[in-house]
């Protein structure tokens, strides 16, 4: 087998120790030199003579034996060399040279249960023992011990002299081999690599073949190219085929490696187990599995002591779904001596156990073996899928995560993502937003899906990074019609500022699901941004579609108080625009179902600014001995302008009441001022309209000069009727006309003065017009049917 690197070992070795003294001056030396330097010009003959007469001139010279053992090793006569070297052994029992040779023909003549044990034994007490290294490396490759080869291979290159140079290509072709086997593909490629550089013939034939199965460990796609070059050379090694049709299998061209394998089949050595698990393999994954069974068999009988063959048809019987069939195999036979020499049939026999929804047992099965076989992606894979069976989503992701690291496939890619998104949702349940958002963004990155992008929304959300979850809450809304999805895009879109934007989503979320508890839910939040930000009569009108669906449950009591709320901001809203009887209703409704002191006080304040009186000293008369919760000094001061205001709306009373109003000026501010012109325009407009109707036209001047200087919002269009009627009466007719004519869409009443105006002009056709728009608009003036009826006999009936 590796006679002549022995023999060239034996020569250059130091020379035995077990000799007589000075018996290294006898004439046996001398013919010692002579065998050794036969030995290196290959002239066995001599070196036979030589050292056979030097055996008898000195039966104790250790040496001698050695490298005659090395002759009959040349010769293949092992039993010879092996007889003559257990002489030696006697002579010197714990010599290195002898118990080298000695194990290296055993192991060469076929007895390695005796030669190993021998080497063992010299590596252990001398490991730079190179001779011993190499025999034992090579011997380990051959029984497919990979890691123990890779020690002693290893060892060698450490310690080998210059002398044996010219072995290295061969030697660096099993130690890359042995890398390869024991997956350490990129060192086995740069060592393929090295030896083909540095050899021909045969050796560099093998490496380059080596170099290319290398490749197809590491990446399939570079590989390809390296094995279509050995095309020409595939006849004679058609094992070509079947890493080309493995790493076709791999890149998804099963119709390529189907034909590879046939090809296999039909041009290579017959009845080869491998390429029938290839046509196999690639049949499975056409989805021909009852092909891919068949096939598969086919191989366990040529090669019933090859693993591989059962757990790869355990994995064809598992998808057809005869899991039970495919234990039965797989429990027949038996795990391995070792987890590293068979990684796939830990990974089979796992998927079994989840696909028999065992996912505990398939954990328990792979937890004493994991950290063994650490670096193999399918068993990383597998074990991360149980972990994530059993509700251990942190422990899937480290193992998943290993498994990425190694080789990432599909469905790793898709186990990541899932146990990462668990754990993100476990993290938002724990309120770690921030933590949260980590993990869901990576499972995003990884293969996100509208769940994915909705809990990563809602965990930005709770960072306070409403744009960045309106990015991911847009997407999960387009993918996914769920209205709670919706109505979180919706509230991303809110927190923004776009709460236009949001209006249309909530609405379509909140008719997909109006009669149920998600549609209060979604009533609410729409009801919250309105109230934060928009327009809070829509927050009112979104709490009232879910009035029904809120009666009872859970959000019940939140509903009740939302609407309350919602209502006293649309009040508040219409006090502001002067729709002081809206805020009334509001109010009264928001009281009604939370009658909190401050919605009482704004009641009071709506109730005043719609003039009514008995409404206004009901309200009043509820806030007697408390303070509003207004800001400062609004808090003490809003009751005394509310109580001055009522005063004034009582007949006759309004000009008294604008010297109280006016007195408390002095100290308003905030709040409180804008109320106290509220009140002083209201009851300055009163107070004109009792002077004008005196005849007093100089003090119902001043009066409209006190409301108009009043900082109010409300009253702004009856002021600037009351002041056109003024100049009516002054005399003043086309101002106040093209006053009154503006007017007449805010103030009905304008049409009836409108009509005076027209009658002082002349113009009676217009007058008549005027009063009649009056009546249809409803107002109430108890002359003007009769005026109507008097202008239409004498003029006519009108347009």
């Amino acid at each position: 087998m590796r006679t002549s690197a022995l023999i060239v070992m034996l020569v250059i070795a130091a020379p035995a120790l077990a000799q007589r003294p000075n018996q290294g001056e006898d004439e046996s030396a001398t013919f010692v030199e002579e065998g050794r330097a036969a030995l290196r010009r290959g002239d066995l003959g001599d070196a036979a003579r030589a050292l056979d007469q030097a055996i008898t001139l000195n039966p104790r010279r250790v040496e001698a034996y050695v490298l005659r053992s090395a002759v009959y090793a040349a010769k293949n006569q092992y039993k010879d060399g092996i007889a003559l070297l257990r002489k030696a052994q006697t002579l010197a029992p714990a010599d290195t040279a002898v118990l080298t040779a000695l194990g290296s023909q055993l192991v060469l003549s076929g007895d390695a249960n005796d030669g190993v044990p021998l080497l063992e034994q010299v590596i252990a007490k001398e490991p730079t023992r190179y001779d011993a290294q190499v025999l034992l490396g090579h011997h380990w490759h051959d029984v497919g011990r990979w890691q123990d080869a890779v020690t002693a291979l290893e060892a060698y290159f450490a310690s080998r002299p210059a002398a044996l140079a010219g072995e290295d290509a061969k030697n660096r072709v099993e130690l890359a081999d042995s890398y390869l086997r024991a997956r350490q593909a990129q060192k086995a490629l740069a060592l393929f690599e090295q030896a083909a550089a540095n050899s021909s013939g045969a050796i560099q034939l093998r490496a380059r073949l080596g170099a290319a199965w290398a490749t197809a460990a590491i990446d399939c796609k570079r590989a390809r190219p390296l094995l279509a070059q050995l095309d020409s050379v595939a006849p004679s090694h058609p094992e070509i085929w079947l890493v080309d049709g493995q790493c076709a299998l791999s890149l998804g061209d099963a119709t390529g490696a189907l034909a590879l394998g046939r090809r296999f089949i039909d041009r290579g050595p017959k009845n080869v187990a491998a390429g029938h698990a290839l046509v196999g393999e690639a049949q499975a994954a056409r989805g021909n599995l009852v092909e891919a069974r068949k096939e598969l068999e086919t191989a366990r009988a040529l090669e019933p002591q090859r693993r591989r063959w059962t757990v790869r048809l355990a994995t064809v019987l598992r998808r057809a779904g005869h899991v039970a069939e495919a234990a039965e195999a797989m429990g027949k036979l038996g795990p391995p001596a070792t987890p590293s020499d068979d990684p796939e049939w830990w990974a089979e026999a796992a998927e079994e156990a989840l696909a028999q929804n065992d996912a505990a047992g398939a954990v328990k099965m792979l937890e004493p073996v994991i950290g063994e076989l650490a670096t193999d992606s399918a068993v990383q894979t597998v074990y991360g899928a149980a972990l994530l069976a059993s509700n251990q989503p942190d422990a899937a992701v480290k193992a998943l995560d290993a498994a990425e690291s190694i080789q990432s496939t599909p469905r790793s890619r898709k186990l990541l993502a899932t146990a990462l998104a668990t754990v993100g949702v476990a993290k938002l349940g724990a309120n770690d937003a921030a933590g949260a958002e980590t993990v869901l963004a990576r499972a995003d990155q990884l293969g996100g899906d509208p769940a994915v992008w909705r809990d990563l929304g809602i965990a930005r959300l709770a960072a306070n990074k409403p744009a960045d979850a309106m990015a991911v809450l847009d997407r999960a809304a387009k993918a996914d019609a769920s209205p709670i999805t919706a109505m979180l895009d919706a509230r991303a879109h809110a927190l923004t500022g776009d709460v236009a934007g949001a209006r249309p989503i909530y609405e379509r979320a909140l008719a997909a699901e109006r009669d149920t508890a998600d549609g209060v839910e979604i009533s609410l939040d729409w009801a919250a941004s309105e109230v934060a930000g928009g327009d809070p009569a829509i927050a009112v009108t979104a709490l009232e579609k879910t009035e029904k669906a809120a009666k009872s449950g859970p959000l019940a009591n939140r509903h009740r108080v939302a609407l309350a709320t919602a209502r006293h901001a649309a009040a508040l809203k219409s006090l502001e625009a002067g729709n002081a009887g809206k805020a009334v209703e509001l109010l009264r409704a928001a009281t009604a179902a939370d009658p909190t002191l401050a919605r009482k006080c704004d009641l009071a304040v709506a109730t005043v600014a719609a003039g009514d009186v008995t409404a206004a000293i009901g309200a009043l008369r509820a806030l007697a001995g408390q303070t509003c919760p207004f800001p400062p000094p609004a808090d003490t001061q809003a009751v005394p302008i509310l109580n001055a205001f009522i005063d004034g709306l009582v007949p006759r009373h309004a000009a008294r009441a604008l010297d109280r109003l006016t007195a408390l000026g002095a100290k308003a501010s905030g709040p409180a001022a804008a109320l106290l012109g509220t009140a002083i325009r209201v009851v300055a407009l009163d107070a004109a309209q009792d002077a004008y109707h005196d005849g007093k036209l100089a003090q119902a001047r001043r009066y409209l000069a006190a409301a108009k200087a009043a900082n109010a919002r409300v009253g702004a269009d009856e002021l600037a009727h009351n002041l056109a009627v003024i100049d009516l009466a002054d005399g003043h007719v086309d101002a106040a006309i093209g006053e009154l004519e503006r007017l007449t869409g805010k103030v009905p009443e304008a049409w009836v003065n409108l009509g005076i105006a027209y009658e002082r002009k002349g113009d009676q056709q217009r007058a008549i017009d005027a009063w009649q728009h009056a009546k249809k608009a409803g107002v109430r003036f108890a002359p003007l049917p009769e005026w109507i009826d008097a202008k239409e006999r004498i003029y006519g009936g009108g347009k």
